[in-house]
């Protein structure tokens, strides 16, 4: 499930179980994508395996490419806006996902958690890098 993958695989890679995180990552991917392939126009898909991938740092060059997707078809969608502005800061591509933080405020200024997100983006703290997303 991905919901577990979210809350567990940080917490996995935060206390150096690198395996277990690996596979509960992996095991979630994999039934997220099926869903997606199942249904390959589906932006709600798109965007659960595109926040799945940024929440927790795995797969982010395979991610991009799909919230891009759901973007061209719901340019407005701040959710999505969002989970690209997140893959782009993990990413290290802090100005555009400033830029885009920042345009989801606009269409949802209402939605505290975005401006946490921006708070974050600009503070310029990124997470730990982890030998399952990449060499540090």
């Amino acid at each position: 499930d991905a919901q577990v993958a979210i809350e567990l695989v940080p917490y996995l890679k935060a206390n150096n179980r690198t395996r277990e995180a690996k596979t509960t990552f992996d095991a979630a991917y994999k039934e997220a994508k099926s869903l997606l392939d199942s249904k390959p126009a589906n932006i709600a898909y798109m965007n659960n395996i595109a926040w799945l991938s940024a929440e927790c740092d795995e797969r982010l060059d395979d991610a991009l490419p799909i919230i891009e997707k759901a973007l061209e078809i719901s340019p407005d969608e701040f959710n999505f806006i969002d989970t690209a502005a997140e893959i782009h800061y993990l990413l290290g591509h802090t100005a555009k996902a400033l830029e885009m933080e920042k345009h989801a405020i606009e269409l949802a200024p209402e939605m505290a958690i975005l401006k946490q997100q921006l708070e974050k983006m600009q503070s310029g703290k990124l997470p730990p890098r982890h030998p399952t997303t990449r060499p540090q």
